[in-house]
């Protein structure tokens, strides 16, 4: 077993309603892969479809894993002409007939008891040549309250996904932090102020200026440091 915890089963309702609105945040995210995702993108722990309404405008066509039916639904009801849904978690990949050239997982792995044999379960379901691409929270010293309470195993350094992607069969493509400027907020919000949801304010406040200034920072190089660790994975052939 993969995951005792159902990541989706983690998030306050209201909490997927505000991270709904980061819209801005999104659409970073995807763009910070720098993969191809054209073709049969495989979108594995998809939620409410946040990232899969962005991923549909990329993708020919869009494989929305995810295990609460209630989310299903909500992305059903999005009516993405490209997207189809289906239920099961991570390690039910392996009775799924699928071959897709991409896969997205989006703040995932961090809720798995074995998140390396997740990697090993999307490297089968990928077809040679694929990419993984990969979301993660970045360093141990940033867990806090908010990562309590959404479930989270761990924060991640890079060089540790690097080697999961390694020994797991990829050959990294890419790989840094991402939000600097988000990770000073997490500190604060999670480990000093231990707050337990993210407020429609701070999400606002994201998105108008963190997200452009750590964008900002982007043009002096990758950040030694940051909220979230960004990886590409391409599976050999």
């Amino acid at each position: 077993m993969l995951a005792t915890v159902d990541p989706a089963s983690q998030r306050d309702p209201f909490d997927l309603e505000v991270v709904w609105r980061a819209e801005r945040y999104q659409r970073w995210i995807i763009g910070a892969f720098e993969c191809d995702l054209g073709g049969e993108v495989l979108e594995i722990g998809a939620g409410v479809g946040a990232m899969t309404r962005w991923l549909s405008v990329r993708a020919r066509h869009v494989t929305a894993l995810e295990p609460d039916a209630a989310y299903r639904a909500r992305i059903d009801g999005l009516h993405l002409q490209n997207v189809s849904t289906i239920g099961g978690l991570v390690e039910d990949l392996a009775a799924i007939s699928l071959e897709a050239d991409a896969a997205v997982l989006v703040n995932v792995l961090e809720h798995l008891d074995d998140d390396a044999a997740a990697l090993t379960a999307t490297h089968a379901a990928l077809r040679p040549g694929g990419r993984v691409c990969i979301l993660v929270p970045a360093h141990q010293q940033l867990f806090g309250s908010l990562d309590e309470v959404y479930g989270h195993r761990r924060r991640y350094s890079s060089v540790r996904v690097g080697r999961m992607l390694a020994r797991n069969g990829f050959v990294v493509e890419r790989l840094r932090y991402l939000n600097p400027v988000g990770a000073a907020g997490w500190l604060v919000t999670g480990r000093i102020l231990r707050r337990r949801t993210i407020s429609p304010w701070a999400v606002t406040l994201a998105e108008r200026v963190v997200v452009p200034a750590s964008r900002a920072l982007e043009a002096f190089g990758d950040p030694p440091f940051g909220q979230s660790v960004v990886a590409v994975g391409r599976r050999s052939a």
